[in-house]
């Protein structure tokens, strides 16, 4: 017997791919489908670095951070906050300005396209083991609503991915951002109750030592190295419309992350 979970998981779904087909409109050049025709708003640029950055694989694995140290999961969640400020400080600028479409052809620009070839290898690389984290992540999170084989939720997940990457691009994640904000925080909101209602509120503030201190500065200047070097999260700041769009997404991230 099917379950009604998993029958709501698949009609919220099913409504959701609908609902986008609708509302986006099909790229039809490179332009558009890297860069979304550099048009983005501010908040349209956070709802990428959000979206992306808060996605299946860093969320799964904040919380299982959670479950071991309590408290100290938060570590993931205000250095990646950091990251969007140092990001809108320092680096929006002069990415934006530079009118490129990656972060190897801004170094390339600068030592050669010998380096080019090189930092494009490890480019191509970094972004495979994101996306096979991607796919790990939302697999797991499918076969336990769904309760198929790992074979076809990652079907499943190719599916969903391609559907948003091939028709809409940039934007497509910028849409996709937007909505799963709008998830998060009444997720959020409905932990939190649950927490103080049911469970007894936070009681797990000491794990911050159990954690280390080593540990959480290494954790930390990971992370932050992670985001403002990452091709993905800056690929927000490149379809930005102007310079002001691009530091203002920056911004927007940051605030709203940690909350």
């Amino acid at each position: 017997m099917i379950d009604k979970s998993s029958i709501i998981f698949f009609v919220t779904i099913s409504l959701f791919l609908f609902y986008s087909y609708k509302k986006n409109k099909v790229v039809t050049t490179s332009h558009e489908f890297t860069l979304s025709g550099r048009k983005l708003s501010g908040s349209e640029v956070a709802f990428i670095i959000i979206g992306t950055l808060v996605g299946g694989a860093s969320t799964i694995g904040t919380s299982q951070l959670a479950y071991e140290y309590g408290a100290f999961s938060l570590i993931f969640t205000f250095s990646s906050a950091i990251s969007c400020l140092i990001l809108g400080l320092f680096f929006s600028k002069k990415l934006r300005e530079s009118e490129t479409v990656t972060v190897t052809e801004i170094i390339g620009n600068h030592f050669g396209n010998r380096t080019k070839k090189y930092l494009g290898f490890f480019a191509l690389s970094g972004l495979i083991l994101q996306t096979v984290a991607q796919f790990m992540a939302a697999s797991s999170i499918i076969v336990s609503n769904l309760s198929i084989s790992n074979t076809y939720a990652v079907l499943f997940t190719g599916v969903f991915i391609i559907f948003f990457i091939v028709l809409f691009g940039s934007k497509g994640a910028s849409f996709l951002g937007k909505y799963k904000l709008y998830m998060l925080y009444l997720i959020g909101i409905l932990s939190i109750i649950n927490i103080f209602t049911t469970m007894g509120g936070i009681t797990d503030i000491n794990s911050f030592k159990s954690y280390g201190t080593k540990r959480g500065i290494i954790d930390t200047f990971s992370t932050i190295i992670g985001v403002i070097s990452t091709q993905t999260y800056l690929q927000a700041i490149f379809s930005a419309r102007d310079v002001k769009s691009a530091r203002n997404g920056a911004f927007i991230s940051a605030a709203l992350i940690p909350q």
